[in-house]
């Protein structure tokens, strides 16, 4: 039979060996902000921070481009505020991804798709007559975009921990 003075003995010296632990949770949080910038060397997070910054002004450029058409000065003032909602929704992604890098992870095939549909939209349009190529100019803004947060979301999937096989394959 276990003797109870022996087992309460027992947790008191296990009690009187253990501090309280440090509070670490400003740090872990400092270094989970830090993650968004730091791909790891001095050259990568100079990159990194020049597409950001690219892509924050491309973001700006892209909600200039929708300002006209959402007040209605481009085109019939429904099918305007309707693309400009689009256009809004674009610049501001845009620049989420260069405030938040990760975030681009997700944003790039969404914006890769936008860009595609857009551009292929503008040849046929150009090609058919319907438009001016001068009046596609703004399709460039969202090929920019993509590619600047395609460059902004590999910086961001670098600097990602890649310790267990799940963040591998969650961050691939």
């Amino acid at each position: 039979m276990i003797d109870p003075a022996h087992d309460r003995l027992d947790d008191l010296v296990l009690a009187a060996g253990r501090e309280p632990a440090p509070d670490r949770t400003a740090a872990l949080l400092a270094a989970i902000d830090d993650a968004d910038l730091a791909p790891g060397v001095a050259t990568g997070r100079r990159r990194s921070l020049e597409r950001r910054r690219a892509l924050g002004l491309i973001g700006v450029v892209q909600l200039m481009v929708a300002i006209p058409v959402l007040f209605g000065l481009d085109i019939a003032v429904h099918s305007a505020r309707e693309v400009a909602s689009w256009q809004v929704a674009l610049g501001a992604g845009f620049l989420f991804a260069a405030w938040r890098p990760v975030r681009a992870i997700g944003l790039a095939p969404v914006v890769g798709i936008v860009a595609l549909v857009t551009v292929t939209t503008a040849i046929i349009d150009v090609a058919g007559g319907s438009v001016s190529l001068a009046s596609e100019w703004s399709h460039i803004v969202e090929i920019l975009g993509f590619l600047l947060v395609r460059g902004v979301a590999a910086d961001a999937d670098r600097a990602l921990p890649k310790s267990s096989p799940r963040s591998t394959a969650t961050h691939a």
